[in-house]
């Protein structure tokens, strides 16, 4: 299950030191370079997670969960936005910062750029995700995050 990959993350990538989860998104739409790859994400499991070790700062992770193959690293130049509602436009939040992340399966190790705009609607807050690496290579994700899908009863 998705949650095995991520306990993977915390044996052996972090020295066993206390890891807290802060959040988790659930990847529904996967693009690499404009080519749909929704079906290889969804097969996985894939999602993504913010997380901290101990007193370190925010960290953030991209797990494929079925397989174990992740990749992980800490964030820095964090720019937070709110939008509030309007008429046509439901209430959401941009956070754009820059990942240095290492993938597990290889240990390559390198940089992108990230935004993650967070949409709130009545039944669920949905997510669009956009990872821009030094190689120039755009990765797009769309879904839901963890713990917010809400019933709707006739």
């Amino acid at each position: 299950m998705a949650i095995a990959g991520f306990i993977w993350l915390i044996i052996s990538h972090v020295n066993k030191s206390k890891q807290r989860i802060l959040a988790t998104f659930i990847v529904t739409e996967a693009y690499i370079n404009d080519q749909d790859v929704t079906e290889r994400y969804l097969a996985n499991n894939a999602y993504f997670v913010f997380y901290r070790t101990g007193s370190d700062p925010i960290a953030f992770g991209g797990i494929m969960g079925d397989t174990g193959t992740q990749t992980y690293g800490g964030i820095s130049y964090i720019i937070a936005k709110r939008l509030i509602q309007t008429s046509s436009k439901e209430p959401s939040d941009t956070q754009s910062f820059t990942w240095t992340y290492e993938n597990a399966h290889d240990g390559g190790r390198s940089r992108a750029n990230v935004t993650l705009m967070k949409t709130y609607t009545v039944n669920k807050v949905g997510f669009d995700l956009l990872i821009v690496t030094e190689e120039h290579h755009r990765l797009t994700f769309k879904g839901y995050m963890a713990d917010t899908i809400r019933t709707i009863r006739s």
